[in-house]
């Protein structure tokens, strides 16, 4: 399922890797460097079709996406499966989860495609009396701010998922990222089936209203990217 990964000569080390997330905001290298000993990361790899967590699991890492993409979804009682999330590099994947009180996971995170994981003990990483109070003070800050994303993430999906046309859902959904990317095409860190999934439709309703959009040239679309045509609202 899951093996340490033994980096290779001609790859970044576990510092320079980690130095691209958030999570690690306002930190020196040396800074970095010192947390990273004391913290003791780990690169792991997924294979597709891999899960990281089941929904239910504890959590007791955060997980750090450096290389692929991974989904994460909520299976409810009646069978139905519901896309909560996509992630793409470099993001921090179930950071709610970690920092709860209850410590569970509350989907199931899966491997999208190969990818690599640099997973770190989250009490090493906060709670670690060898790593200087200042930046564990700066990495719970980061911590926050990170929460704080997602909340607003959470009530960006509230809001899409308050529209009644599929149409509106995608296209407030792609609006969201592209002022989250500063660009007008992005990936969506999904295919069509998950992004179905996501806005709480079947696959081929999206379908007809992506087209629909196309033909009207207010999208444009090859894959996971999407480009966003019309004015920017």
């Amino acid at each position: 399922m899951k093996k340490k990964k033994i980096l290779q000569e001609n790859e970044p080390t576990l510092v320079e890797l980690l130095q691209k997330f958030k999570l690690f905001t306002g930190l020196s290298e040396k800074e970095l460097a010192v947390a990273c000993e004391a913290s003791e990361p780990q690169a792991l790899e997924f294979k597709r079709g891999n899960s990281l967590y089941v929904q239910g699991e504890l959590v007791p890492f955060v997980d750090c996406l450096d290389r692929g993409t991974l989904v994460s979804q909520k299976y409810h009682i009646d069978g139905h499966v519901q896309l909560v999330n996509s992630y793409i590099p470099p993001s921090v994947v179930n950071l709610e989860a970690v920092v709860s009180r209850k410590g569970t996971s509350p989907t199931t995170i899966i491997a999208n495609s190969p990818c690599r994981v640099i997973r770190i003990p989250y009490n090493n990483l906060v709670h670690n009396r060898k790593i200087p109070v200042a930046i564990r003070i700066a990495i719970f800050d980061n911590i926050v701010a990170a929460m704080a994303d997602e909340s607003i993430r959470f009530m960006n999906k509230s809001d899409i998922l308050s529209r009644h046309k599929v149409k509106e859902r995608a296209i407030i959904f792609m609006d969201i990222l592209r002022e989250r990317y500063n660009s007008n095409s992005f990936d969506i860190g999904m295919n069509q089936e998950e992004f179905a999934q996501y806005l709480c439709v079947d696959r081929s309703t999206l379908s007809e209203a992506l087209n629909e959009l196309r033909r009207k040239d207010q999208i444009e679309f090859q894959g996971s990217i999407y480009t966003l045509k019309f004015p920017e609202t």
